[in-house]
């Protein structure tokens, strides 16, 4: 009870010093009662040779109807008695006051520690989805082991083949940390070493595969201290599992990015072959062709002989039949999407529609020019088989094809004013042949995107392919 202050810095042995000289005793001393078992036991006391001297006055100190302790005074007047009650009153009041301040102080200290733990807790929660390697989240383990016992250095290490490795580390821990860590690892217990050297087990999936290390500044560590190490060793062996689940996750999903770019690259190489194919023999025959009819009928005209009717309508067929040829060319390879990017492309699908009557178009179609190739090839793709939906089977008069991005990604829908049908019949058009949805839906799975289909009978259908974040050009 030394810290006791009465509003004198000196704290309770000035205080009594003052109230020996105010009521003429020789000395004075308190005796305080122990919160537990009610005993009184000596505390501070100013001129008495013992705690409590034969033939002294004894005052209890009282707040309200409870005793804290006692005021006992050597040679007090007779005359006085009554001052040292108020006395005692004053003093008890100081001494509970500084008792509940005494137990706030350490209740603030215990959630200043319960707020570091809690808040080293969620960083490493939060670290998981930040880093990519181990190392680097064992560094954010050390960081925060160090912070919450305001230790000296701090560091996660690990067995290793030619003795331990350190996995990371937050300032230089002493040459005894590599010892307590494997000690730590090898027993799953904490380990406690003189200096202090605090090391606790963190736990893997077959035991512990690490151990949080923590230099102190001298004192002997607190069990709660070393508790909250210990929790906080745990809560890094779950994340470090989480990590490596993590890492896993990342692989397989670069392994099947790499396969579904590859199975979009092989299949517009096999349909840039084709259309080469289609251009250099058919399309060419076919126009050679037309070209002889051409020659024919004006032969035919020349020489007034029958037959030029026919000719004629035989080289007009041979110039639809190249017609044709050139937009299932541009079909199965846009040169367009490569060469001129995503709207130009679309614009050429668009023109085309117009040309069977619809009204189209288009809104932030560059935006698909931040997706990776194969990606954006995907949406494409899409674009082009929704189109033909729209202009096969709507009945609309206005299409509409846009794009833009926001905190769920990137995406591109096609919108008509058709007659719209029933999303949830879906399932029974395509086993009646209707593929299209499908196959859009197949396609979007290739590039990791989703296909959303809105539409109401007599209002419309919309086409959203979304593409979630990260799916940029690299």
């Amino acid at each position: 009870m030394a810290a006791v202050r009465l509003g004198d810095p000196a704290g309770l042995e000035d205080c009594l010093s003052r109230l020996v000289r105010a009521l003429g005793a020789r000395g004075a001393g308190v005796r305080l009662k122990d919160a537990t078992s009610g005993v009184l036991h000596p505390g501070p006391s100013v001129g008495l040779r013992s705690a409590r001297e034969d033939g002294g006055h004894a005052v209890p100190l009282r707040v309200g109807d409870e005793t804290v302790g006692s005021l006992d005074l050597t040679d007090l007047p007779p005359d006085r008695a009554a001052d040292a009650a108020r006395a005692g009153i004053a003093l008890g009041l100081a001494i509970r006051t500084a008792q509940l301040f005494d137990g706030l102080q350490a209740r603030a200290r215990d959630l200043d520690r319960e707020v570091r733990q809690l808040m080293a807790m969620q960083e490493i929660a939060r670290a998981v989805t930040r880093v990519a390697t181990q190392e680097e989240l064992a560094l954010v383990v050390a960081r925060q082991a160090r912070r919450l016992l305001h230790g000296t250095a701090a560091a996660v290490v690990r067995p290793g083949t030619d003795g331990p490795v350190v996995m990371a580390q937050e300032g230089t821990p002493r040459t005894v940390a590599w010892t307590a860590g494997l000690a730590a690892v090898a027993s799953g217990r904490v380990q406690v070493l003189p200096g202090p050297e605090i090391a606790v087990p963190v736990p893997g999936e077959d035991g512990p595969v690490a151990a949080l290390v923590v230099d102190g500044d001298g004192g002997a560590p607190a069990d709660d201290d070393v508790d909250r190490l210990e929790t906080l060793g745990q809560q890094a062996g779950i994340a470090l599992a989480n990590l490596r689940l993590l890492e896993d996750l990342r692989r397989e999903q670069a392994r099947r990015a790499a396969v579904a770019a590859a199975l979009v690259h092989a299949q517009e190489e096999e349909r840039s072959r084709i259309a080469e194919d289609l251009h250099d023999g058919p399309v060419q025959e076919l126009v050679g062709l037309g070209l002889i009819l051409d020659a024919l009928a004006q032969e035919l005209r020349s020489a007034g002989a029958p037959g030029i009717e026919a000719a004629t309508r035989a080289s007009a067929a041979a110039r639809g039949a190249v017609g044709a040829l050139r937009e299932a060319i541009f079909d199965l390879h846009p040169m367009s999407l490569q060469e001129l990017g995503f709207a130009a492309a679309v614009r050429v699908v668009l023109q085309r529609a117009e040309g069977r009557g619809l009204r189209t178009s288009m809104d932030g179609l560059d935006a698909a020019d931040a997706l990776s190739v194969p990606a954006r090839t995907v949406a494409f793709r899409i674009v082009q088989e929704a189109v033909a939906n729209a202009v096969r089977h709507s009945g609309a008069g206005r299409l509409t094809v846009s794009a833009g991005g926001d905190d769920e990604g990137l995406w591109v829908e096609v919108a008509d004013d058709g007659r719209g049908f029933r999303p949830d019949e879906t399932p029974t058009r395509v086993e009646e042949g209707h593929l299209g949805l499908a196959a859009m839906r197949a396609r979007a799975r290739l590039a990791g995107a989703d296909v959303g289909v809105t539409s109401e009978p007599g209002r419309g259908t919309a086409v959203r392919l979304r593409f979630p974040p990260g799916s940029g050009a690299a």
